[in-house]
């Protein structure tokens, strides 16, 4: 699978797939974020904590994926991330099925 979400690469991909602008795009991430919805969306980091990955795995080899689901081993990718980035963009919980208002 691609990495996870950086600022840019969420822009890139909400106009590429979605036709959205910078500002439409960051304004929909800051809501999103203040409801608690995703983490920190201003971030160069592509890295995912232990806690994040090991309930994305859970998720996935419970659920309707288990049958087809064998986690691939990580890959590491060279990125310098920003010195003190935070996280990568992501959901804050992999259970919720729809969000943000």
């Amino acid at each position: 699978p691609p990495p996870p979400f950086t600022t840019f690469t969420l822009l890139q991909a909400a106009s590429l797939s979605l036709g959205l602008w910078p500002r439409i795009t960051t304004s929909l991430a800051q809501k999103l974020y203040a409801q608690g919805l995703i983490t920190y969306p201003y971030t160069e980091s592509t890295e995912l904590p232990d806690a994040a990955v090991d309930s994305i795995l859970a998720w996935a080899s419970g659920g309707s994926l288990a049958p087809d689901f064998r986690p691939l081993p990580t890959q590491q990718i060279p990125i310098q991330p920003a010195t003190g980035a935070a996280e990568a963009i992501r959901p804050t919980s992999i259970a919720m099925a729809a969000a943000g208002r």
